[in-house]
């Protein structure tokens, strides 16, 4: 693996929510992505939103550069070791919201049935 990847946790209370307008999917996407530099390619950034934990909401990022995170958040930022990418196996949920594009109309469609969820991935 050539460059490093971060694994930033950020906990994101109901002033910060308020406060950056965050009210749905969109806006948590929003506010993730500009932590990070406009010109960086946004493929290269991964997040997932864990929900609200004690009345916190907290969203982890996997991202190939480090981000910039406003003095407002509390956050952890951890570097992750080339040596977590030698191992057999791995073991994760993914909770996905797959949509594709059509080529006619260009609007997001949301995938279903299960051969084209399998093809999706």
């Amino acid at each position: 693996m050539n460059e490093p990847l971060y694994l930033t946790e950020l906990e994101l209370d109901a002033t910060f929510c308020h406060n950056h307008r965050m009210t749905d999917a969109y806006s948590m996407h929003r506010v993730v992505y500009s932590m990070f530099p406009k010109e960086n390619d946004p493929v290269r950034i991964l997040y997932v939103d864990r929900g609200v934990i004690k009345g916190m909401r907290k969203v982890l990022l996997l991202s190939r550069i480090m981000p910039e995170i406003p003095e407002d958040v509390s956050a952890s930022v951890r570097k992750i070791s080339e040596k977590f990418f030698s191992a057999d196996r791995y073991r994760f949920e993914i909770i996905l919201n797959p949509v594709k594009c059509d080529p006619e109309t260009k609007k997001r469609q949301a995938v279903t049935g299960q051969l084209p969820l399998l093809n999706y991935f």
